[in-house]
Order: C-alpha cells, then sequence, then structure tokens
C-alpha cells in the first residue's frame, strides 16, 4: 500500500463549519458571561461535529425575528468542543460544548452552514 503525501491527507481532512444560530438575548447573556467551557441543549439540526464554529445571533426578548444590534455576543464564534447525543438527552437533541473562539487557529476554507 502506497503512503498518502502530505497534499493527499490534506485533502482528507474536515474544514470546521460556522453554523449560525439565533438565540434569546436572556440565552446570549448566559453565554457570554460564561465564555469557556459552556454546555447548551441545542436541536441538532445544524448536527454539529467537534470543531465546528458557532455564530450566535442575539434575539430581542420575545419577538425572536428582530435582531439584538447591541448584544455582544453578535459576531463572535464559539468553538464546538464535544458533542453528545447519548442517554439521558432527548431524540433530535444533543448537549454541546462550547468555549469562545478567539481565531488564533488557522481558518483557512472554513465552510458556512
Amino acid at each position: 500500500m502506497k503512503k498518502k503525501s502530505i497534499n493527499e491527507l490534506a485533502g482528507t481532512v474536515k474544514k470546521p463549519t460556522i453554523h449560525k444560530v439565533d438565540v434569546s438575548a436572556t440565552e446570549a447573556g448566559r453565554i457570554v458571561k460564561a465564555a469557556r467551557g459552556v454546555l447548551v441543549l441545542a436541536n441538532n439540526d445544524h448536527q454539529y461535529q467537534k470543531g465546528d464554529l458557532i455564530s450566535f445571533e442575539a434575539m430581542e426578548e420575545g419577538y425572536m425575528s428582530l435582531r439584538d444590534p447591541f448584544n455582544p455576543i453578535n459576531d463572535q464564534l464559539y468553538k464546538v468542543n464535544y458533542v453528545y447525543s447519548g442517554r439521558g438527552v432527548e431524540q433530535g437533541y444533543v448537549v454541546v460544548s462550547i468555549e469562545y473562539y478567539d481565531g488564533a487557529e488557522d481558518e483557512d476554507g472554513v465552510e458556512n452552514a
């Protein structure tokens, strides 16, 4: 069996996806205050995977169609560290461990979801 070159292997590495997620201003505040190691119960309609990035957008309380323009969570990225969907979590949902992502890692080729 022939060994693959670095260039061939690089093409097989999954690039992180950026998920855009609307949250209430209250939930956004909880995430921003914790900033590190936050656990979030989420509908798994985004098919989150470790290494993916989440871009939250805070929405006005009671008006989930109106963006809260002054919320500090807007335009920030959070990295998915762990995704759990096993025992104790309702089907279709996952517990996602996230932390603030400062962009220090390589961002080339990030896909938007």
